[in-house]
């Protein structure tokens, strides 16, 4: 191997066809269903501010404590490549003063996402996110149809058998100071037997070391303290009446206590959507509600509610169900056997693709044999052949290779063929 040769940097993935064929087909998918349902498409910046992300997600997370992409600019200004969607869509809707539009607003997004975190199976340094935002509506009727709406997403690529939608509401400012003052008494009281990270997260984000993935951590906190024996009366309503609609929905749910959130602007509903098909990194997705990040970020107090989809996660398991097939079928390939028949090939490719058919043009000169045996390679259903008499006679030589039907037709009744 050449010393010359330059490799891409590790946890930044090439998508080679037939997969790429295979996501752009997921996402037509998905933006039908999208569009379906009144989510309007907002394309966001790559880059952000750091402040953005620092007073967003919360400088106590391991996004902005250990895995954010952040670098002064020419100007010396701290930017940040973006760790994640909402925020950056809360600062649009509070630049552009989308909050003066008729609520509630339902907006969506993709593209890709940066974190500097240990390469594994569907878990990259550049990943790909889609996601949805709702902004100006309190009630749990939305909560729900965000959640319904991820449900419908997987049932329509072919995958919702293989997840599981985990429910939870982990309490609003009223009633979470208490539970997260018997939680941290609780987790004192078990130091030695947590690994580092959640040591650390004791004071700072108590509620992320129940969502720890070290076996002896989890078995600490199987008899911890829940969200259930402190809400107050408003968040158990709310609570409840998300899971009447969703039943109305026809979405299947579990409720999990222990199930929260690894950003700081939550607050009441949560959710995720997991799966036991993908090793260690069981969330393909998730989201809840974040009352107050837009207010957080100079805007009204505003309602809002969202998730996103770890969309390799989401490839991984359409893979796994081959639920989607990378549609690469040829209709024609048009071959000649001489370079002063080029022209009666462009003909061809021309008046063929105008009718929508996929074709390839093999700009080089084959034997009669080549050609053909070229075409069944390449999976093509017909084999257009130009050749001394095509050319002089106006016509061309189409051989159907799954009948080896062989006919002369002229340019007019190329496209009448099935």
């Amino acid at each position: 191997m050449s010393e010359k040769q330059i490799k891409a940097i590790r946890g930044f993935n090439d998508l080679l066809s037939p997969m790429a064929r295979r996501w752009s087909q997921a996402e037509q998918i998905l933006q039908e269903i999208l569009e379906n349902w009144r989510y309007q498409e907002i394309r966001l910046p790559i880059m952000e501010k750091t402040e953005l992300f620092c007073r967003g997600i919360g400088e106590n997370t391991d996004i902005v404590g250990k895995e954010m992409y952040t670098f002064a600019d020419k100007s010396d200004e701290s930017v940040t490549l973006r760790p994640e969607g909402t925020a950056g869509v809360v600062r649009a809707y509070v630049e552009n003063k989308l909050y003066n539009e008729l609520a509630p607003q339902r907006v969506w997004y993709r593209g890709p996402m940066f974190r500097y975190e240990r390469p594994q199976k569907g878990r990259y340094r550049q990943f790909h996110q889609l996601g949805v935002e709702v902004f100006g509506e309190t009630e749990a009727t939305i909560d729900a149809e965000t959640i319904a709406l991820g449900y419908t997403m997987l049932v329509e690529l072919g995958i919702a058998a293989g997840v599981t939608i985990e429910i939870n509401n982990i309490g609003c400012p009223q009633c979470r100071p208490g539970y997260r003052q018997a939680l941290v008494a609780f987790l004192n009281a078990r130091r030695k037997h947590l690994c580092e990270n959640c040591v650390e997260r004791i004071e700072k984000n108590p509620l992320r070391v129940l969502d720890c993935k070290n076996p002896e951590c989890q078995a600490q906190v199987a008899s911890a303290p829940t969200i259930d024996e402190h809400r107050c009366e408003s968040c158990a309503a709310h609570y409840g009446a998300l899971q009447i609609y969703l039943d109305a929905y026809g979405v299947p749910y579990q409720r999990n206590p222990f199930m929260v959130r690894g950003l700081d602007y939550y607050v009441g509903t949560a959710f995720e959507f997991t799966t036991s098909l993908l090793g260690s990194q069981n969330a393909i997705g998730g989201g809840g509600r974040y009352d107050g990040l837009v207010e957080d970020l100079g805007g009204p107090a505003t309602a809002a509610v969202g998730f996103a989809f770890g969309m390799e996660r989401v490839m991984l398991l359409v893979e796994h169900f081959d639920s989607l097939q990378a549609d690469l079928s040829l209709d024609f390939y048009i071959g000649y056997t001489e370079n002063t028949f080029t022209l009666q090939g462009l003909q061809a490719l021309r008046a063929l693709r105008a009718l929508g058919k996929t074709c390839e043009l093999d700009t080089r000169q084959r034997s009669v044999k080549n050609i053909f045996k070229r075409g069944d390679r390449l999976g093509a259903r017909h084999v257009v052949l130009i050749g001394g008499d095509e050319a002089a006679g106006n016509f061309f030589t189409v051989k159907e290779l799954a009948t080896g039907e062989q006919r002369q037709v002229p340019l007019a009744e190329l496209a009448k063929l099935p």
